[in-house]
């Protein structure tokens, strides 16, 4: 099975189409988001409204999360509603509440989680070149055998202790790689494509 895999779509509605369009001609089997679908400085709700209609499996990132805490300084510095520099709707916000922090799910016998930033927070990073702790962490604490992580915006392939991380980079440009990716279960078949050129991006590859 093919899973197409997105991230940090930073309200990049162009690129979200590049994207499902690149992953529809490599056949995936299923969509799968990690998050930030909005950034507070573009139009969002197209974005959001793209992945409510169409029921696309999605965790909320920090962005996503940040919109719906009116208390944060973040709310007040990018979503107050006398600041608002979104064209977010209250639907907008609604959906982007529902979102889950993680996602968990079964195919072809792998138990698969999909979190933003680390599986105990979606504002913890895990870098390739971060320190090994932190990826035995994730695969202690995730309880899967493969997990899909955005966040960092640079795609990765990491292994270790039975666990399979991934992330496939930022669907947008301007933050970051201008990628997504897909990974074929069971055999683990890992492959980052750039939206701009359709080619094979470089990932980084890791062993913990």
């Amino acid at each position: 099975m093919k899973l197409g895999l997105l991230s940090d779509i930073h309200a990049d509605l162009a690129g979200l189409h590049r994207a499902l369009a690149l992953l529809q001609a490599h056949a995936v089997d299923k969509l799968v988001c990690a998050g930030d679908l909005i950034d507070g400085r573009t139009a969002g709700a197209g974005v959001v409204r793209y992945f409510s209609e169409r029921q696309i499996p999605c965790v909320q990132g920090n962005h996503d999360e940040w919109a719906v805490e009116p208390g944060s300084e973040h709310y007040r510095r990018l979503y107050a509603p006398d600041r608002r520099r979104d064209d977010l709707t209250e639907e907008s916000f609604e959906y982007l509440e529902r979102l889950p922090q993680s996602l968990a799910f079964e195919v072809e016998d792998q138990r698969v989680l999909i979190a933003h930033g680390a599986p105990w927070g979606n504002m913890n990073y895990v870098y390739p070149d971060g320190p090994r702790h932190i990826f035995q962490r994730v695969a202690h604490e995730a309880e899967a055998d493969v997990v899909v992580l955005g966040h960092t915006h640079e795609p990765m392939f990491a292994q270790g202790a039975g666990v399979t991380i991934v992330n496939p980079g930022s669907v947008n440009p301007s933050r970051g790689s201008g990628t997504c990716a897909v990974l074929t279960l069971p055999t683990l078949e890992f492959t980052v494509y750039h939206l701009l050129t359709a080619e094979v991006y470089p990932c980084a590859r890791i062993q913990f």
